[in-house]
Protein backbone atom coordinates (compact mmCIF):
# COMPACT_ATOMS: atom_id res chain seq x y z
CA UNK A 1 0.00 0.00 0.00
CA UNK A 2 1.07 3.56 -0.59
CA UNK A 3 0.64 5.51 2.66
CA UNK A 4 1.19 9.27 2.30
CA UNK A 5 1.22 12.25 4.63
CA UNK A 6 -0.55 15.57 4.00
CA UNK A 7 2.31 16.72 1.74
CA UNK A 8 1.85 13.61 -0.46
CA UNK A 9 5.20 12.20 0.69
CA UNK A 10 5.15 8.41 0.83
CA UNK A 11 5.77 6.63 4.10
CA UNK A 12 6.00 3.11 2.75
CA UNK A 13 5.63 1.36 -0.60
CA UNK A 14 7.49 -1.87 -0.05
CA UNK A 15 4.90 -4.63 -0.22
CA UNK A 16 4.67 -5.19 3.55
CA UNK A 17 1.56 -5.03 5.73
CA UNK A 18 1.17 -2.04 8.06
CA UNK A 19 -1.12 -1.36 10.99
CA UNK A 20 -2.59 2.11 10.38
CA UNK A 21 -4.84 3.96 12.82
CA UNK A 22 -6.28 7.43 12.26
CA UNK A 23 -8.02 9.42 14.99
CA UNK A 24 -9.88 12.70 14.60
CA UNK A 25 -10.42 14.64 17.81
CA UNK A 26 -12.81 17.51 17.07
CA UNK A 27 -12.49 18.92 20.59
CA UNK A 28 -9.72 21.42 21.22
CA UNK A 29 -7.92 22.00 17.95
CA UNK A 30 -9.46 19.54 15.50
CA UNK A 31 -6.52 17.14 15.57
CA UNK A 32 -6.11 14.36 13.03
CA UNK A 33 -3.57 11.84 14.34
CA UNK A 34 -1.97 9.00 12.36
CA UNK A 35 -0.38 5.97 13.99
CA UNK A 36 1.71 3.54 11.98
CA UNK A 37 2.61 0.16 13.51
CA UNK A 38 1.62 1.37 16.98
CA UNK A 39 3.61 4.62 16.97
CA UNK A 40 2.73 8.23 16.17
CA UNK A 41 3.53 8.91 12.52
CA UNK A 42 1.92 12.26 11.76
CA UNK A 43 -0.68 14.75 12.93
CA UNK A 44 -2.56 17.71 11.53
CA UNK A 45 -4.42 20.35 13.54
CA UNK A 46 -6.92 23.06 12.69
CA UNK A 47 -9.06 21.08 10.27
CA UNK A 48 -11.95 23.06 8.85
CA UNK A 49 -14.52 20.26 8.76
CA UNK A 50 -16.51 18.39 11.36
CA UNK A 51 -17.58 14.78 11.46
CA UNK A 52 -21.36 14.81 11.61
CA UNK A 53 -21.64 11.27 12.94
CA UNK A 54 -23.04 10.07 9.62
CA UNK A 55 -21.45 7.16 7.79
CA UNK A 56 -22.70 8.63 4.49
CA UNK A 57 -19.40 10.50 3.95
CA UNK A 58 -17.03 7.83 5.25
CA UNK A 59 -14.68 6.43 2.61
CA UNK A 60 -11.98 3.82 3.17
CA UNK A 61 -9.12 3.60 0.73
CA UNK A 62 -10.00 6.73 -1.25
CA UNK A 63 -9.88 10.48 -0.99
CA UNK A 64 -13.23 11.68 0.31
CA UNK A 65 -14.05 14.52 -2.05
CA UNK A 66 -16.74 15.11 -4.64
CA UNK A 67 -14.83 13.05 -7.22
CA UNK A 68 -14.07 10.13 -4.87
CA UNK A 69 -10.54 9.78 -6.21
CA UNK A 70 -7.07 8.90 -4.95
CA UNK A 71 -7.71 5.20 -4.46
CA UNK A 72 -5.00 3.27 -2.61
CA UNK A 73 -2.94 0.74 -4.48
CA UNK A 74 -2.67 -2.23 -2.21
CA UNK A 75 -4.64 -4.50 0.08
CA UNK A 76 -6.81 -3.64 3.07
CA UNK A 77 -8.02 -5.86 5.87
CA UNK A 78 -9.79 -5.29 9.20
CA UNK A 79 -11.17 -1.74 9.03
CA UNK A 80 -13.02 -0.35 12.06
CA UNK A 81 -14.64 3.03 12.71
CA UNK A 82 -15.39 4.40 16.18
CA UNK A 83 -17.34 7.43 17.40
CA UNK A 84 -14.73 8.09 20.08
CA UNK A 85 -11.02 8.83 19.89
CA UNK A 86 -8.80 5.90 20.80
CA UNK A 87 -5.67 7.00 22.68
CA UNK A 88 -2.04 6.09 21.97
CA UNK A 89 -2.03 3.33 24.63
CA UNK A 90 -5.03 1.65 22.96
CA UNK A 91 -3.39 1.89 19.52
CA UNK A 92 -0.10 0.46 20.79
CA UNK A 93 -1.88 -2.39 22.56
CA UNK A 94 -3.90 -3.24 19.45
CA UNK A 95 -0.73 -3.29 17.34
CA UNK A 96 1.34 -5.26 19.87
CA UNK A 97 -1.29 -8.01 20.07
CA UNK A 98 0.25 -9.26 16.81
CA UNK A 99 -2.98 -10.67 15.42
CA UNK A 100 -6.23 -9.12 14.22
CA UNK A 101 -8.23 -8.40 17.35
CA UNK A 102 -11.97 -8.96 17.38
CA UNK A 103 -13.24 -5.44 18.04
CA UNK A 104 -16.97 -6.20 18.14
CA UNK A 105 -17.20 -5.49 21.89
CA UNK A 106 -15.07 -2.30 21.87
CA UNK A 107 -16.78 0.86 23.10
CA UNK A 108 -17.72 3.38 20.44
CA UNK A 109 -17.60 0.92 17.53
CA UNK A 110 -19.86 2.13 14.70
CA UNK A 111 -18.57 0.02 11.79
CA UNK A 112 -16.31 -3.04 11.54
CA UNK A 113 -15.34 -4.50 8.19
CA UNK A 114 -13.41 -7.76 8.42
CA UNK A 115 -13.61 -8.35 4.64
CA UNK A 116 -14.26 -12.06 5.13
CA UNK A 117 -17.43 -12.39 3.05
CA UNK A 118 -15.40 -13.14 -0.11
CA UNK A 119 -17.54 -11.16 -2.55
CA UNK A 120 -20.03 -8.33 -2.70
CA UNK A 121 -20.23 -5.25 -0.51
CA UNK A 122 -18.32 -5.19 2.80
CA UNK A 123 -20.47 -6.42 5.68
CA UNK A 124 -20.46 -4.45 8.95
CA UNK A 125 -19.97 -6.94 11.80
CA UNK A 126 -20.66 -4.35 14.51
CA UNK A 127 -24.22 -4.04 15.80
CA UNK A 128 -24.74 -0.81 13.82
CA UNK A 129 -25.61 -2.18 10.35
CA UNK A 130 -23.34 0.19 8.38
CA UNK A 131 -22.71 -2.15 5.46
CA UNK A 132 -20.38 -0.75 2.83
CA UNK A 133 -20.39 -0.32 -0.91
CA UNK A 134 -17.61 -1.05 -3.37
CA UNK A 135 -16.43 1.59 -5.85
CA UNK A 136 -14.10 1.14 -8.82
CA UNK A 137 -14.36 -2.69 -8.85
CA UNK A 138 -11.98 -3.81 -6.08
CA UNK A 139 -11.73 -7.53 -5.47
CA UNK A 140 -11.32 -10.01 -2.64
CA UNK A 141 -8.51 -12.47 -2.15
CA UNK A 142 -8.18 -15.48 0.12
CA UNK A 143 -5.46 -17.34 1.96
CA UNK A 144 -2.20 -16.12 3.45
CA UNK A 145 -0.91 -13.05 1.72
CA UNK A 146 2.45 -12.98 3.50
CA UNK A 147 5.04 -15.63 4.15
CA UNK A 148 6.77 -14.97 7.44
Amino acid sequence: ADIKNQNQQSYYEDGNWYHVVMTWDTGGGDKLQMYLNGSTANNVTGLDDDFTGSMARAHLGAKSDSSLSGFITGLMDEAALFNEVKNAAWVTSAYNSGVPTNLTKESGLIAYYRFENGSGAPVDTSDEGNNGALVSAPGYTTGNLLTV
